[in-house]
Order: C-alpha cells, then sequence, then structure tokens
C-alpha cells in the first residue's frame, strides 16, 4: 500500500474519535449485549470476529469499494445505488439511522470534487440516503487517500465497539487493544460487491433491543 505522508495524514485524521462526525457515541449494538450478559472481557475477540466476518468485511467494504469505483469513474448512478443497498442491507432501523447520521455529519466534509457536490446534493434532497460507507468513498477520493479508506472504515468501527466496552467498564484499555490486535490479524477477504451480505442474526436482535431500552449511554 503505497501512500503518502499527507494522505496518511488524512486517513489518520479522519479515523481518530476526535473527528467530529459521532462515530464514537455509537456502540453498534455492543451496549444491548453487555446489558443481555452476551458479551464479556472472555468472549469480546469472537464476538468482533463475527461483526468483521459478516458485517464489515461482508458488506460495508463491499459497499465502500464499489462506491470508490464509482467516484473514479465519475458514475453518479452507480455511486447512488451502492449507497442504497448499502441502507436497504441493514434491518435494524437504529443501524440504518446511526451509518445514516454517521455518513451525513461526514458529507459535510465533502464537496471538493464536482461528483461529490452532486452526491451530497442528491443527499441533501433524500435522493440517496448518504450511509457512512458511501460517504466514505466520496470523501477518500477528495483526499487522494483511495483504497486505503477501506483500512479506516474497518478501524473506526473496531475501535467504536472496544471503547464503548472500556467505557461502560467491561474491559481495561490494554485488554481492549489485545482483542482488536487479535481481530486485525485475521481480517477476511470481503466479497466482491453483488455478492455482499450481513449475517449477523444476534447483533440485529440486540440492535433492535438497544430501540427500546430506556438506558443508554450510546445512540446505537
Amino acid at each position: 500500500m503505497n501512500i503518502r505522508t499527507d494522505s496518511l495524514m488524512n486517513l489518520m485524521r479522519i479515523s481518530d474519535s476526535f473527528f467530529p462526525i459521532g462515530s464514537f457515541t455509537t456502540s453498534q449494538g455492543i451496549e444491548q449485549f453487555v446489558a443481555d450478559k452476551l458479551v464479556n472481557s472472555e468472549n469480546l475477540v469472537p464476538v468482533l470476529e463475527a461483526y468483521v466476518n459478516n458485517l464489515w468485511s461482508s458488506l460495508e467494504v463491499p459497499v465502500f469499494r464499489e462506491a470508490l469505483e464509482a467516484v473514479e469513474a465519475d458514475d453518479l448512478e452507480r455511486l447512488i445505488n451502492a449507497d442504497h443497498v448499502c441502507y436497504a442491507s441493514k434491518l435494524a432501523e437504529e443501524s440504518r439511522d446511526s451509518s445514516v447520521k454517521i455518513g451525513n455529519n461526514l458529507l459535510k466534509m465533502t464537496g471538493s470534487s464536482e461528483l461529490g457536490s452532486k452526491f451530497r446534493n442528491c443527499v441533501d434532497d433524500h435522493k440517496s440516503p448518504g450511509t457512512y460507507p458511501a460517504v466514505l468513498a466520496v470523501l477518500s477520493h477528495e483526499l487522494e487517500i483511495g483504497s486505503s479508506g477501506e483500512v479506516s472504515l474497518l478501524y473506526v468501527n473496531l475501535m467504536e465497539i472496544a471503547a464503548a466496552m472500556v467505557r461502560m467498564g467491561e474491559i481495561d484499555y490494554l485488554a481492549a487493544q489485545e482483542a482488536v490486535q487479535h481481530v486485525i490479524d485475521s481480517v477476511p477477504t470481503p466479497p466482491p460487491f453483488g455478492e455482499e451480505y450481513q449475517s449477523f442474526p444476534l447483533a440485529d436482535i440486540e440492535s433492535m433491543r438497544h430501540e427500546c431500552s430506556n438506558n443508554r449511554m450510546f445512540m446505537s
């Protein structure tokens, strides 16, 4: 992976919890996992692996890649289609809303390209939802990060859950980093767009249960 210093710094910037898009206000349903005593420090790694294998690598990365190819080909219709596929593939309303809220916050950072401006207008006009993976692809192109943007996608998703576990007092910082490192070492090869899938029913159920919870620290 060859990437210039300025592009690498931008990659780190958009992956940081300080980046103002609200990604670290979500737990991706892990808060409900904890409330239902389904995850703890002992089984966090297999739960993270399930998220990576059956949601992020299997759905969000293929969408990101398709969206990036669409941007590079200056194909707005193809970009909008990828965005809609991502939105429609998320079964829980909370998961859809979370992706759109983060994506729409990220969208405010885009617009330096003609296609980016057009896509932003489409989202503003409710012609496209503006999910996080699709918008990240637009920004990755504009910042000249390119395909390296999928590293940010996976990293942010992983750290959302790890950070939530720490904030809930379930694990300490060192244990969180060890769990993340273990998962990083075994990230699978994503399927091509058109064969993307989401297959983590328990996460969908916990997200739906989280929507009805009266005691919540996190948006999702």
